[in-house]
């Protein structure tokens, strides 16, 4: 025989428990999905650079804008570059560096994500050039155009 302090904790148990399901609900409904086409151009660095290939690049480089470049090693005269010339300094660079390891961040949860059109994303580039192993911090920035994310510029940083 059940006692009926036995079916008042079942009950607040319940109510507890589905208070905290709708609360959870709620504070979900309050937040947009990830922006899909930053997620892809995230992914598109992320790819490139781990597989050393610059297709992966291609959707996100400028067709008609140039991409600022300032990273030792991959030109030693930091500028704006073209697409073209872009790919070949990138083909080149990975031609002859070995990468061990590269870590990416994206920032998702920034407030007025929906309205906003510039993306930093920090990272970590371990590599192995003439058998000598570094680390470099770059910070990729992305700009949104219309619906899609592009690569905007690749600095080297401390």
């Amino acid at each position: 025989m059940r006692t009926p302090s036995r079916h008042l904790t079942a009950a607040a148990i319940f109510l507890l428990y589905g208070g905290v399901i709708a609360a959870a609900a709620a504070e979900d409904q309050g937040r947009s999905e990830p922006d899909q086409a930053l997620i892809s151009s995230y992914e598109s660095i992320r790819q490139a650079f781990r597989l050393r290939q610059v297709s992966p690049l291609s959707p996100i480089l400028p067709g008609a804008g140039k991409v600022y470049l300032s990273v030792k090693m991959i030109t030693s005269e930091p500028g704006y570059y073209s697409r073209d010339q872009m790919e070949a300094l990138l083909r080149q660079a990975f031609s002859t560096i070995q990468t061990v390891r590269f870590h990416i961040n994206i920032d998702l949860d920034s407030a007025g994500r929906a309205e906003r059109s510039v993306a930093v994303c920090p990272a970590i580039w371990s590599y192995t050039s003439k058998g000598v192993r570094g680390d470099l911090n770059l910070r990729f920035l992305l700009n949104k155009q219309q619906d899609r994310w592009m690569l905007a510029e690749i600095r080297e940083t401390r």
